[in-house]
């Protein structure tokens, strides 16, 4: 890590890492659109997504959702019982706050790979191809825990590569989310 990348101005990062987030966030909504909209079977979830579904009503409703027919983590449906609990149970709503995380993941990519090199064109270059890169949109279509874990993995390495001297609250927050992605992961 390069603590030059820390002094210099933040608004020779941030514009074009706004700009990749903007073509992220772009991306993702347009895919959560024709995937809510085109997509006959985008209702109607099979295996994991729909236990996941299954799942996260039944934490959203305060009830026990029962054994589950597949040995899963439960980080994944307690996060989506929250967002039951807050837009109400919208399959649309989850993939839009899924569209959001991935967004997010695209900026710390490149802000990590900023800290990491010390170049602002890999940073640029690293942000659009997570931007582009098609698993990511796909899946964060999908009812699915993958876009969690990318996105707390992402956080974790943002957290790590934050320059200077880490203390123990940093420390204590990489660990704290790593140990999340970890229990996220089926």
């Amino acid at each position: 890590m390069n603590d030059n990348a820390a002094k210099e101005r933040p608004a020779r990062i941030m514009v074009p890492v706004c700009l990749v987030a903007a073509l992220a966030l772009a991306l993702r909504l347009l895919h959560v659109y024709f995937t809510q909209r085109a997509n006959p079977l985008a209702p109607a979830l099979q295996l994991d997504a729909a236990t996941y579904d299954r799942w996260a009503r039944a934490l959203a409703a305060g009830g026990d959702p029962g054994p589950t027919t597949l040995m899963q983590s439960p980080v994944y449906p307690w996060f989506v019982s929250l967002l039951y609990r807050v837009f109400g149970p919208s399959l649309a709503a989850v993939r839009v706050a899924q569209a959001l995380l991935g967004t997010a993941t695209c900026v710390l990519v490149a802000l990590a790979t900023r800290r990491l090199f010390s170049s602002l064109a890999a940073a640029v270059v690293a942000g659009l191809v997570a931007a582009l890169y098609a698993p990511f949109i796909f899946y964060e279509g999908m009812i699915l825990p993958a876009t969690l874990i990318v996105f707390l993995n992402a956080l974790f390495l943002s957290i790590a590569c934050a320059g200077g001297k880490p203390g123990a609250r940093r420390l204590l927050a990489a660990g704290v989310v790593f140990g999340a992605a970890v229990a996220a992961t089926p």
